[in-house]
């Protein structure tokens, strides 16, 4: 109540209202990381009159002007990445401002990558992966595939992941785009696949003279035209060299007879 006086000097009664009392919330994570876009409601539990407060700021911050009680704070919304780990009841006084907190924990899923040859359908191992949150780039995580060609990534926050090949086993590539994008949500394992090709084959050597005759003890050096690989094959009595596995691409050879057809296949 409060006594003031006019002009006139006549005294005028004001009465304020003393029944009611602010309520200030930090919505956050249990780290301290504030949690924004949380709807929260305060339920009288004397009347059982409800009050929704607005939207957490991007501080986490919202306000509710309350009458005097005692007030249970439900989450009647909040994001996807998190859910209500505690909130608490709180007694609202009579021009006070009282500030309390509700605590989220981050919701978790599980992503499990695995490569594997596209002929064979063998695990690659030893591939280096990585990943990237989108939401929060400073969210990664990298990996090594094991003896089954797999990286399995637990305790994720919900939500959408860039997934990457970095550095693919020798002679072999991605086949297809060497990243995905992967959405991992609560209490799930996201799947991720990765497929490449080897880039060697078979290198088998015939010697035939002009007339389709085997040419036998025929020396040959095969060379790839980067330099990456040589050999030095010798046909047999049948004018056949060994098998031998090398990178696919332009081969070229020289051999120690000077007529004759070299077939590669």
């Amino acid at each position: 109540m409060k006594l003031l006086a006019d002009q006139a000097n006549f005294y005028h009664l004001y009465y304020t209202d003393a029944s009611r009392g602010d309520l200030v919330v930090k919505t956050q994570l249990q780290d301290g990381t504030p949690v924004s876009g949380v709807v929260l409601m305060a339920v009288n539990q004397k009347t059982n009159e409800s009050y929704t407060a607005q939207t957490s700021d991007d501080k986490g911050w919202t306000k509710l002007t309350l009458p005097t009680g005692r007030y249970q704070l439900k989450v009647i919304f909040h994001p996807d990445s998190s859910e209500p780990q505690w909130a608490p009841t709180v007694t609202v006084s009579a021009n006070q401002s009282l500030t309390t907190t509700v605590v989220f924990g981050k919701t978790k899923g599980e992503m499990m990558t695995t490569v594997t040859d596209q002929t064979t359908g063998d695990p690659l191992v030893g591939v280096q992966l990585h990943l990237q949150s989108i939401k929060d780039a400073t969210y990664q995580k990298t990996g090594t595939t094991d003896n089954h060609g797999q990286v399995n990534w637990t305790s994720l926050p919900t939500g959408d992941y860039r997934v990457s090949v970095t550095k693919m086993i020798p002679h072999y590539s991605v086949v297809g785009a060497n990243d995905q994008v992967i959405t991992v949500t609560k209490d799930k394992t996201a799947q991720v696949n990765f497929s490449a090709i080897s880039q060697t084959k078979m290198l088998k050597i015939t010697s035939l003279s002009e007339s389709g005759i085997a040419l036998p003890h025929v020396s040959y050096r095969v060379t790839t035209m980067a330099n990456e690989q040589y050999r030095t094959v010798q046909t047999d009595d049948n004018g056949r060299g060994n098998s031998w596995a090398i990178t696919r691409g332009a081969l070229s050879d020289s051999r120690s007879c000077s007529t004759g057809w070299l077939s590669i296949g």
